[in-house]
C-alpha cells in the first residue's frame, strides 16, 4: 500500500508542477495580446511611415507602369491630421534622370491638414481621405495634387499609450491618375 502511496504522491507532484507551468505561461500569452475594444479615432495617432505601391491597370506608352512611394502622415487621434509629405517615384511618369542628385527621380508632395480627415470604426477599419500638394519646384511631369481615399486597418496590437504601431491599407487612387480609361488604385502598410 505504501508502495501506491507514494506513486499517487509523485503522480500528484508532477501533474501540479505541469498545471502550475500551464498556469503562469497562459497567463504570460493573454497579457501580451491586449486590444483596445472598441477601437476609436485616438488609436490612430502620431507619426507612421508607409510603403505604398500602385501598377496602372490599363497599358500606357511603353505598357503597364509601376508606381512606388513613401509618406510620412501625422495622424492627430481626433480624426484630423497635424501634416504629412509624400515621396513618388518620377520613373513610371518620364524615366530615370541621370544626375548626381537622387531627389530629382521623385515628385514630392504635402498633406494639406484642412482637407485630410479620417473615421475610424469600432472594428478597427479607417476610412481616410489625404489630398496631396505638388510641391513648388518639381519636375513638370510629376502627377498635379490628387486626394486619395483609403480603408486602412488598424492591426490587433496596441502601445502601452493604446496607439496602433502598423496599419495596412488600400487606397483608390494612387498619384491622382484615376481616369476612365485608366485605374490605379493601391495599396501599403504604415510602421511608427
Amino acid at each position: 500500500m505504501s508502495k501506491r502511496q507514494g506513486l499517487a504522491s509523485k503522480l500528484l507532484a508532477v501533474l501540479g508542477g505541469a498545471g502550475l507551468a500551464i498556469g503562469i505561461c497562459a497567463a504570460r500569452a493573454s497579457a501580451q495580446a491586449t486590444i483596445p475594444p472598441p477601437w476609436t479615432v485616438a488609436n490612430y495617432a502620431n507619426r507612421y511611415i508607409c510603403n505604398v505601391e500602385s501598377t496602372t491597370s490599363a497599358p500606357t506608352v511603353g505598357g503597364q507602369n509601376y508606381f512606388t512611394g513613401v509618406m510620412l502622415i501625422n495622424p492627430n487621434g481626433r480624426g484630423g491630421y497635424q501634416g504629412g509629405s509624400l515621396l513618388a517615384s518620377l520613373t513610371p511618369f518620364t524615366g530615370v534622370a541621370p544626375t548626381g542628385n537622387a531627389l530629382v527621380n521623385f515628385c514630392a508632395y504635402s498633406l494639406s491638414p484642412t482637407l485630410s480627415h479620417y473615421s475610424v470604426n469600432t472594428n478597427g477599419i479607417a476610412a481616410e481621405i489625404l489630398t496631396w500638394g505638388l510641391n513648388a519646384g518639381q519636375n513638370a511631369s510629376c502627377a498635379p495634387s490628387f486626394s486619395m481615399t483609403n480603408s486602412t486597418m488598424l492591426r490587433n496590437n496596441s502601445t502601452a499609450n493604446n496607439v496602433v504601431p502598423r496599419t495596412d491599407f488600400t487606397t483608390d487612387n494612387f498619384l491622382g491618375l484615376h481616369s476612365v480609361t485608366v485605374n490605379d488604385p493601391g495599396h501599403g502598410y504604415c510602421l511608427k
